[in-house]
């Protein structure tokens, strides 16, 4: 895995946990990615958070779309460990935070 995308998925948790707390709400966000079975599940849970984060006014894009493309789910590689890899770091952040996602 490219440093490019380690760094993309950390930044992008970071992301999905400030969107929680200011939401309040976990579950919320952190579990469509963890119940996502399939490829477009993953996707759609987070375009959800994109369109969540542009209407809480984020500075700046949840995620651009070069990103998105060349570094999320590049061709060829298994949208499996991006879903995984991101929910280690979701939770790695929550424990740092002593956050009980439930």
């Amino acid at each position: 895995m490219k440093q490019e995308q380690v760094a993309l998925i950390q930044k992008i948790a970071d992301k999905i946990i400030a969107l929680s707390q200011k939401e309040g709400d976990y579950k919320k966000f952190i579990t469509p990615v963890e119940m996502a079975k399939y490829s477009y599940q993953l996707r759609s849970a987070i375009l959800r958070m994109v369109k969540t984060h542009y209407k809480n006014g984020g500075t700046e894009p949840f995620v651009r779309f070069k990103d998105y493309v060349e570094y999320l789910f590049p061709d060829g590689q298994s949208w499996y460990e991006v879903r995984d890899f991101l929910l280690i770091c979701l939770y790695e952040k929550l424990h740092e935070l002593r956050i009980n996602p439930d």
